[in-house]
């Protein structure tokens, strides 16, 4: 059996998770900078669409023999000699 006391301390132990609860929904909302965004609406850095990938990660660049040699030297010194060879 509960007694009085019990059912003070869990109410106000509800009351505080709710509390905590309503208080999280508008969290980071005031945490915005009014300013305009000077590349609004620029297919390069947002994509054509909402969903859609930037231009600028469409760029292929083409593979420098001293920075593959580079990377190849820091796999194997941090993940053996087993995989030198990357991903």
């Amino acid at each position: 059996m509960t007694t009085i006391q019990d059912m003070k301390k869990l109410s106000v132990l509800f009351s505080i998770g709710v509390v905590f609860a309503l208080s999280s929904c508008k969290y980071q909302n005031s945490n915005k900078i009014g300013q305009k965004d000077a590349r609004e609406g620029d297919p390069y850095i947002y994509g054509v669409h909402p969903d859609s990938s930037a231009a600028q990660l469409k760029n292929k660049y083409p593979a420098d023999a001293k920075i593959e040699a580079k990377a190849a030297e820091i796999r194997q010194k941090w993940f053996g000699k087993g995989n030198s060879t990357g991903a």
